[in-house]
């Protein structure tokens, strides 16, 4: 029996066709939707420059980091040549030493140390002496027994007292009944120098140091200035800013003003002290020449003033004998009469006085503007004739 299909084809809903007006509606979202992106897509912008500017940023300080390592790894690279070097050094001298069986110091004969009396200003060069000089027998100080006695041995007055019961316990017990400071002291060197430290070192040390940077000024030298300040510097931990800046402080006025046009500025104290020496030989040098060019002045000044003085002396005394031979001439002869022998005289010493203005310079060498104001008044008052007539 065929199937009904009626109700089948009545059941099938074709769906309208779409109205126009609903494109709207979907062209209004994909506007929000492209709005939307672009404007993730302008913090995924933002966000890798920023990235890429923090990696620039890392990119150069890593740089910096291995240029700095580069440094270090070059300076450790010299350190270790040159401790290779001193090892092959040290291995020499020492097959030296085994074949000759003598110290270098028995062949340089260094200066022995100044023996130490307690005084406090002078325990820390003592010790210094003290290492110095031992460093030149290390077959005869291998030992801190050895450096120990012999530092016993140049002590005198205080420091002598502190340290005579050691030495007595020392010299007159086997090691095994010694004291335990004996045994301390004899046995390590630097327990011996802690030892002088602790009875004789100034207290405060690097607050006396530090005083006395603080009142250092320059009143002579700036070699001297400089000498002093290292060794007060020495003592302090400060950075080198400070010392600098402290250096700047106690210098001359005039070295301070000479520095003001320095160019390139000091970094280091060194390059300060270099620069401070050069520019107080300079200043001192112009100085010199200052004091120098004042003195030549001054003689000058002297020199033609005698010039002058002499001049008008010369002058007076020239005019006497020719007034003189004038008027003997004039008693023989009776023609010349008094005008025309004035007139006559004027001009012939007119003509002197020229004569002796040429001739004066290079009698007297070079003068100044007072010594030219002394010729020149000598001859406004000779040609005047005001008081040399008669």
């Amino acid at each position: 029996m065929p199937m009904n299909t009626d109700d089948d084809e009545e059941g099938e809903i074709v769906a309208p066709p779409m109205h126009p007006k609903s494109h709207k509606d979907e062209v209004k979202k994909l506007r929000r939707r492209l709005k939307h992106l672009r404007e993730q897509h302008d913090e995924l912008l933002n966000s890798a420059r920023r990235n890429a500017t923090i990696s620039q940023g890392k990119i150069e300080r890593l740089e910096e980091q291995v240029g700095n390592l580069t440094s270090i790894a070059k300076g450790l690279g010299e350190e270790a040549e040159k401790t290779q070097r001193l090892y092959k050094e040290h291995i020499e001298h020492t097959a030296t030493l085994v074949a000759t069986g003598k110290d270098p110091g028995e062949i340089l004969r260094p200066r022995q140390p100044d023996s130490y009396d307690g005084n406090a200003e002078h325990l820390q060069g003592f010790l210094t002496a003290l290492r110095s000089y031992q460093l030149y027998y290390p077959v005869q100080f291998s030992t801190d027994e050895m450096k120990t006695r012999h530092a016993m041995s140049l002590l005198k007055g205080k420091a002598q007292r502190l340290m005579e019961p050691i030495v007595r316990d020392y010299v007159n017990n086997p090691r095994h009944e010694r004291k335990d400071m004996t045994r301390l002291v004899y046995d390590k060197y630097e327990n011996f120098e802690q030892e002088l430290i602790h009875a004789f070192g100034l207290a405060n040390e690097r607050r006396e140091a530090e005083s006395k940077i603080r009142n250092l000024r320059q009143t002579g030298s700036a070699a001297a200035y400089l000498s002093e300040y290292r060794y007060q510097a020495a003592k302090l931990d400060w950075n080198e800013s400070a010392h600098m800046d402290q250096v700047y402080l106690g210098l001359k006025e005039e070295v301070k003003d000479a520095l003001v046009n320095i160019r390139p500025k000091p970094k280091t104290l060194n390059d300060l002290a270099n620069i401070v020496s050069t520019t107080q030989s300079t200043t001192q040098s112009t100085s010199s020449l200052s004091t120098s060019a004042k003195a030549g002045i001054t003689v000058g000044s002297v020199i033609g003033g005698l010039g002058a003085i002499g001049l008008v002396a010369r002058l007076v005394l020239r005019r006497k004998n020719r007034k003189s031979s004038q008027r003997l001439t004039d008693s023989d002869a009776g023609k010349p009469n008094e005008e025309t022998r004035y007139e006559l005289h004027d001009e012939r010493t007119h003509e002197m006085h020229a004569q002796n203005l040429v001739e004066l310079p290079a009698d007297y060498g070079r003068v100044d503007d007072r010594a030219a104001a002394g010729y020149d008044r000598a001859y406004r008052t000779f040609n005047s004739g005001s008081g040399l007539r008669n």
